[in-house]
């Protein structure tokens, strides 16, 4: 038997936190396992709405572009890409022994100007003629990267000349229902702030966390403080200094509108950014 396993990468979904860039494009990725083997692979994606198609393939100097998975087809649904369907190349030139299935999740991750897909340890396995699991293979872990290139607005007027304790309110930065996940529609407001904090390096922010009346005030307080910090990782990941940020959850103690109001709730739930240092 040779010693070579193909690794058939079979992702059901791809968690997406506060993403909303587009996933068009080549990925390059490394696939290991904990035995010291490995591969590289590419992947093609090509993403219209939320509806996303394309391939994975193995590479090497001597046979690239051998397709492991070809015609998949997926969707993105409240943050995650759920594969639809997908075609399977078995009969591979490289005549490998056996396949080692792998079904996780790759996890995003933004580090400055690139953005990554990795997994943490994945359990693989062969499969028998009927779609069992026969023999377990050594665990592995996958990461593929491009460059992140997210979409961004010009919507949150900052003005030249804003002064040290004032403040700017932002409703474009929103998150999952009773949690601290960044929704993918909070993206182009977050790197506006980006690009401004790089431009202007000296500026110091405090990001201010708010909600409605939601819950008790104790869990209030704690939620917009983890949301302030969900912000503050953002920006971190993308290369903003931490020592830039502090962060303040205020929970429902300050509301500017009608808690009693699905429009004033609305208005409750908000991001201020109070300025620090503005030389």
């Amino acid at each position: 038997m040779k010693n070579i396993i193909l690794f058939l990468i079979i992702l059901h979904q791809f968690r997406l936190y506060c993403q909303n860039f587009d996933l068009t494009g080549e990925w390059k990725g490394f696939a290991y396992q904990t035995d010291g083997t490995g591969w590289y692979f590419t992947a093609n994606f090509t993403q219209s709405g939320d509806s996303i198609t394309g391939g994975i393939y193995y590479t090497d100097d001597k046979n690239p572009n051998i397709f492991v998975i070809y015609k998949m087809k997926g969707k993105i649904f409240q943050n995650r890409l759920q594969y639809i369907e997908y075609e399977i190349l078995k009969d591979n030139p490289r005549a490998f022994t056996f396949w080692c299935y792998i079904e996780t999740f790759l996890d995003i991750n933004i580090q400055g100007d690139s953005i990554f897909l990795t997994t943490k340890k994945a359990e693989s396995w062969t499969k028998n003629q009927n779609g069992s699991k026969e023999i377990k293979c050594p665990d592995a872990f996958i990461k593929f990267s491009k460059k992140y290139e997210p979409k961004t607005t010009k919507n949150i007027q900052i003005q030249e000349n804003i002064k040290v304790g004032e403040k700017i309110t932002v409703y474009a930065i929103q998150f999952q229902p009773s949690r601290a996940d960044l929704l993918p529609k909070s993206i182009p407001a977050l790197e506006e702030i980006v690009n401004y904090l790089k431009s202007h390096p000296s500026v110091k922010l405090e990001i201010i966390g708010h909600t409605d009346k939601g819950k008790n005030p104790e869990y209030n307080l704690e939620l917009s403080l983890k949301r302030a910090e969900a912000v503050k990782d953002y920006f971190v990941k993308r290369g903003i200094n931490s020592n830039r940020l502090s962060t303040k959850g205020k929970g429902s103690k300050e509301p500017i509108a009608d808690n009693n109001t699905p429009q004033g709730r609305a208005k409750n739930r908000r991001t201020e950014f109070k300025f620090l240092e503005v030389n």
